[in-house]
């Protein structure tokens, strides 16, 4: 297998040479790979019959080099292979390879299996092979060594070095683990060390979330049979282009804060320089390089020009703030008679005002500033993920309609699509976005349903549109008043609400999506379903200990996880019977029931159940529950209160349906309540001295 994560950003070069460079694979330094090829690599073959081996022979011709080849010494095998008992075989390189129950190790300089040396405990092995001060080996049991005379306990085999291939913890030492990890794109088994606060040269801490990794140093470019820790900079790759030779990792080096004015990432008394690299053409355009844009190499301030020839070819000592670094001169702070700055970043051109809607920007492929025009696509600096800030904020950046110019742009105001849609601030309170899209309020994604301006208003795409308020402000005296009104084209009924809680009364229109709504509306759920009418009323059977309960213990009752934790100010001690509804009495008596338990779902498992009031308002197919809500009174007293719950038609195994006239909730935090309706709740706008309805005029 090769995933994705475990293929190494390659340095950028040309397609072609990129291309041609991938069979080289990444990493620092360019040793050879290690690992023989396959043992059963048949060959072509010839013309005659007889061949053996991999390959099949015709007429006269042998086979391919799938057996064993012959052999009188070490030179007539390959370089991977030695001489024994007339045939080929691969070398060791490690112990391990030489097997179990031997007694023996392996030479590493002629890859031949050796008598190793006998041991009883990992103190023994200190001389020869082993180091007893690196304790670079370990007592490994061997049956051969303990059928000897004197018998001991096994044989001296070297620890595995970090990313070698191994089968045992034992084999990695202290403060290592064998574990399945990238080997040259297949999974096997290496040693990588535990993380203890740093890690190894050539490795980081591992930040993903594979289990068996966590905890782990792994190497950088995660690839243990590429694994070297660098040593200077021309081991390093065009994305981290510097080596830190204490940690032996690559880094993306040091950047100029053009607004602090002041180098980053370097050392004291050290400066940021530019390099060729760093302001490499190939990077600008490119999503995946262009981070690297900018990023240098730390040294000491420059006196002359002469000093950053080495940094790249026409480099030039310039002033900034404080510092003095090398940078191209093209790039270099300069004033000349055409009015043109040298710059390398768009901190350095802004110009920003009252009196213009641009920005300014750095041409980096002149490092030249341009106050006029903006650049269209995304930002590849930032990995092509926004687009470039060249407007000012109530602007973006057009196509040019008498350029056509791809590249350069013009700023134009954003419509209000662009500024979030009429909700989000796009328009004005009473107002629709034409245009604007329907979005799903439980998985929150786009739907393909537009608002429409009514035919032939003529209201462009992106444009404001004023709500006909003829009908959506309809004054009301009960819900009957609005039973008529369905300007939305939604089934949940409309019903006439008190927007400000004194008294005014308007129809709020049944809606399910919030675009439903104009600007300033919002689509809520309404008329919550209580259990009781009095909504202090308790309703679940309440404890002191578990003796007062019949087949469950007395808790505080769990709202989606979380336990309730009792106050001082509370109106009652809220210690409640859970029981379990497969009992034949789990409450111990008819006035009461075991509830659905559906206010304490935690990843759509219900966690406990409890003892509810039997004659609730919620009907003989509802569940009274705690959802976490209290009543506070005029003295500070907090009282639970309950109400009627729903399955939602997601809770497996579950069923509870809300009562007669009600429906569960529209959005995911609301759908296990029950409501009276889904409406769009009135936003009254202010005509002198008082309140209304209808939509709010534009000051111009």
């Amino acid at each position: 297998m090769t995933p994705s994560r475990w293929l190494r950003t390659m340095p950028m070069v040309a397609v072609v040479v990129a291309a041609l460079a991938a069979a080289a694979g990444g990493g620092c330094g360019d040793d050879p790979d290690p690992r023989p090829p396959s043992d059963n690599t048949g060959g072509t073959g010839g013309s005659g019959d007889g061949g053996t081996g991999g390959g099949e022979g015709g007429t006269g011709g042998t086979g391919g080099t799938g057996g064993a080849q012959p052999c009188e010494v070490d030179d007539d095998c390959q370089e991977f292979e030695r001489c024994e008992d007339g045939t080929c075989v691969p070398k060791c390189r490690r112990d391990r390879d030489c097997g179990l129950n031997k007694g023996l190790r392996c030479d590493e300089t002629t890859g031949r299996c050796v008598e190793g040396m006998p041991c009883d405990i990992d103190a023994n092995c200190g001389e020869g092979y082993c180091n007893w001060r690196l304790r670079d080996c370990y007592c490994q049991e061997d049956q051969s060594m303990q059928q000897g005379d004197p018998p001991r306990h096994g044989v001296c085999w070297r620890k595995a070095k970090l990313c070698d291939l191994c089968e045992l913890d034992t084999e990695c030492g202290e403060d290592s683990r064998c574990v399945p990890y990238n080997y040259a794109g297949e999974t096997m088994n290496v040693c990588l060390r535990k993380y203890t606060g740093s890690c190894p040269q050539g490795t980081i801490a591992y930040q993903g979330d594979d289990p068996d990794l966590i905890g782990l140093c792994v190497p950088q470019y995660e690839d243990c049979a590429d694994f070297r820790p660098c040593s200077t900079d021309d081991d390093c790759d065009q994305l981290n282009p510097v080596c830190d030779k204490r940690r032996g990792i690559c880094v993306p080096g040091c950047y100029f804060d053009f607004q602090g004015n002041k180098s980053q990432g370097c050392p004291p008394a050290k400066v940021c320089h530019m390099t060729a690299d760093s302001v490499n053409p190939q990077l600008i355009g490119s999503c995946e390089l262009g981070r690297r844009w900018g990023h240098g190499k730390c040294g000491n301030p420059c006196e002359s020009d002469d000093e950053c020839k080495a940094y790249g070819d026409g480099f030039v000592c310039a002033v900034y703030g404080s510092e003095r670094r090398c940078v191209p001169a093209a790039a270099a702070r300069r004033e000349d008679t055409h009015g043109v700055r040298g710059c390398m970043s768009d901190e350095e051109c802004e110009i920003g005002g009252q009196d213009t809607v641009y920005v300014g920007y750095c041409d980096l492929t002149k490092f030249e500033c341009v106050e006029e025009g903006c650049r269209l696509g995304l930002d590849w600096r930032t990995g092509c993920n926004e687009p470039f800030e060249d407007c000012i904020s109530t602007y973006k950046c057009a196509v040019d309609p008498d350029t056509g110019d791809p590249v350069t742009g013009i700023c134009v105001e954003k419509d209000c699509i662009d500024l979030g849609g009429a909700l989000r601030g796009g328009c004005l309170d009473g107002w629709f976005c034409n245009g604007e899209r329907f979005v799903d309020p439980f998985t929150g994604e786009e739907l393909d349903r537009q608002v429409q301006a009514p035919a032939g208003s003529g209201t462009q795409y992106g444009e404001c549109f004023r709500m006909d308020a003829s009908q959506w402000c309809i004054s009301c005296g009960s819900s009957a008043d609005c039973a008529d009104m369905n300007v939305t084209g939604s089934d949940n009924p409309s019903v006439c609400v008190d927007v400000t809680g004194m008294g005014d009364t308007w129809c709020a229109p049944g809606c399910d999506y919030v675009q439903d709504c104009p600007a300033g509306w919002i689509c809520d759920n309404i008329g919550e379903a209580r259990c009781f009418n009095d909504p202090a009323q308790p309703a679940f059977k309440t404890c002191t200990d578990d003796g007062d309960c019949m087949s469950g213990p007395c808790v505080n009752p769990l709202t989606f996880g979380i336990r309730y934790q009792p106050q001082p100010n509370d109106a009652y001690p809220f210690k409640v019977c859970a029981c379990d509804p497969s009992a034949a009495d789990p409450c111990g008596s008819p006035e009461f029931v075991c509830n659905a338990g559906i206010a304490t779902v935690v990843d759509g498992e219900v966690q406990e159940h409890y003892c509810t009031k039997k004659n609730t308002l919620c009907g003989p197919g509802g569940s009274c529950e705690f959802f976490g809500d209290v009543l506070v009174d005029e003295f500070g007293r907090r009282t639970p209160t309950f109400s009627c719950a729903n399955d939602g038609g997601v809770l497996p195994g579950v069923s509870a349906s809300c009562p007669a006239g009600f429906q569960p909730g529209g959005d995911p935090q609301r759908l296990h309540k029950c409501w009276l309706s889904r409406v769009c709740v009135p936003r009254l706008v202010r005509e002198g001295d008082n309140l209304t309805c209808g939509p709010v005029e534009p000051s111009n």
